[in-house]
């Protein structure tokens, strides 16, 4: 989700990804008019999950 708002412009902008990305790997900047944003792919089988005990 991208979202700009300042006294001069609003924007709002959801984009879907192809790929599962890292959220925390996210990089942007704002240049000439152009926003770049940055994000690490999940390599194939190392995603993350949830250890669950079995008692």
């Amino acid at each position: 989700v991208i979202s700009v708002d300042t006294e001069r412009r609003k924007y709002y902008k959801e984009v879907k990804l192809p790929a599962r990305v890292k959220p925390d790997t996210a990089k942007a900047s704002y240049k000439n008019g152009v926003l770049e944003v940055k994000l690490e792919k999940l390599e194939k089988g190392r995603e993350r999950g949830t250890r669950i005990v079995v008692e």
